[in-house]
C-alpha cells in the first residue's frame, strides 16, 4: 500500500480502516516517518514484525539531458531477444531483491509495449516503463548485464525511453532509485532526473 505524507498519529486512525479491508496486506511504502509510523503501528495493531525492505529516493524528470553518447539504439524487443531476457530476469532479481517474478514482468510489459531493449550488436540492456497517469510515466525497471556496465548503455536506454513518454504526452517521468550517493541515481541525474523525496517501502511480516 502506499501512503503520502501523514500528519503524526494518523497512521493509528489508518491502520484499523485498513486492517478491515486487507488482512493481508504484506507491505507499505510512503515517506519515512509515515512508513515507519504505519509499519509501528500495524504490527501492535496486527502482530508480527516490519523489516525495510528498500531506501529509496523518488525522482522526477520534466525535461531530458543528453548524456554522454553510447553505440546503439533503443528499440521494443524481438523474439531474438528473449533469451537474454530470460538469462537476465533472475539476475535483475537477486541484484534488486525483487518481490516478483521479474521473467513473469518482462512478459507482461512486452505484451502492453512498455518494455525496451538497447540494441548494441544485441541486446545489452532493457528497460521498463509503467505506471502511467494522466500526466506522468514510470521507469520500473532499468538493468544491465554486469558484463555490459560501464558503456552508457543504461542512461542512453532511460534518456531514449523518457522521450518515448515525453513526446507520447506525459508532462514528466519518475522512478525510484538507491539513495545517493549510488550509481543509480548518478546515472539518472545525467538525464535529468532529481530527487523529490526519500521513500520507505517496509515488508509487513506474519
Amino acid at each position: 500500500m502506499g501512503l503520502s505524507t501523514l500528519r503524526p498519529g494518523v497512521a493509528k486512525q489508518l491502520v484499523a480502516d485498513v486492517a478491515a479491508q486487507h488482512r493481508d496486506l504484506q507491505g507499505v511504502s510512503g515517506p519515512d516517518a509515515t512508513a515507519l509510523e504505519f509499519a509501528h503501528e500495524w504490527v501492535a495493531e496486527r502482530g508480527g514484525s516490519w523489516r525495510i525492505r528498500y531506501e529509496w529516493t523518488l525522482f522526477r524528470l520534466d525535461d531530458v539531458a543528453t548524456p554522454r553518447a553510447a553505440a546503439g539504439r533503443l528499440r521494443l524487443p524481438e523474439s531474438r531477444d528473449w533469451p537474454a531476457l530470460r538469462e537476465w530476469a533472475p539476475r535483475y532479481a537477486r541484484d534488486v531483491d525483487a518481490p516478483l517474478d521479474v521473467d513473469r514482468f518482462f512478459g507482461e510489459m512486452a505484451r502492453r509495449g512498455c518494455l525496451y531493449v538497447w540494441d548494441d550488436n544485441g541486446a545489452k540492456c532493457v528497460v521498463a516503463m509503467s505506471g502511467r497517469t494522466p500526466h506522468g510515466r514510470r521507469i520500473s525497471a532499468v538493468y544491465t548485464p554486469d558484463e555490459f556496465r560501464c558503456r552508457g548503455y543504461a542512461a542512453n536506454a532511460v534518456a531514449a525511453a523518457c522521450r518515448i513518454a515525453l513526446g507520447d504526452g506525459s508532462e514528466f517521468c519518475v522512478l525510484f532509485a538507491d539513495r545517493e550517493p549510488s550509481l543509480p541515481s548518478r546515472v539518472y541525474r545525467r538525464v535529468g532526473f532529481a530527487p523529490v523525496q526519500d521513500q520507505l517501502i517496509i515488508d509487513l511480516l506474519t
